[in-house]
């Protein structure tokens, strides 16, 4: 079985969600991933209703993931707040598994540490599966392995 399959339902690449579920599913994949870039509006982004788009996941027999595309410029709390936003979306669609990937300046490295500890507790408190996903090389924040690992260290469960 295949692990993973990006939706590429943005920009260029995108087709409606039903279509793209169905494609995962009959290339045998076992889970999508969805990306949201606006806190709050995966139904907006997607548009389709996440009760709707929850159905869809398990009529297709698919694993949804959720990569939260979260820009932080430094202000405290930041991830906690982009993930309280999509809770509602995050539990009608059935995502169980949730990853913040941090874009942003790099001064904003010093609170990414605290803000996914603040994050995390929302997270498993929600019964949650959290994570964080780190950048290519020309990106700002965790594009240092030594970097992630720190981050990794600081927030036990991450």
């Amino acid at each position: 079985m295949l692990g993973r399959f990006f939706g590429r339902l943005t920009g260029g690449n995108w087709r409606p969600p039903e279509q793209e579920l169905a494609f995962a599913a009959s290339a045998g994949f076992d889970t999508m991933q969805i990306r949201s870039d606006r806190p709050g509006e995966i139904e907006d982004e997607l548009g389709i209703d996440p009760v709707e788009l929850g159905a869809l996941f398990d009529e297709h027999g698919l694993e949804p993931v959720l990569e939260m595309l979260v820009r932080h410029d430094g202000e405290p709390g930041t991830f906690a707040r982009a993930l309280r936003a999509n809770l509602a979306a995050i539990e009608a669609i059935g995502f169980l598994r949730v990853h913040i990937h941090p874009v942003g300046p790099s001064e904003a490295a010093p609170q990414l540490a605290p803000d996914f500890a603040e994050a995390l507790a929302i997270a498993q408190d929600a019964g949650l599966i959290f994570g964080v996903e780190h950048n290519a090389p020309g990106h700002r924040l965790l594009v240092d392995p030594a970097d992630i690992e720190a981050v990794l260290d600081r927030v036990p469960g991450l």
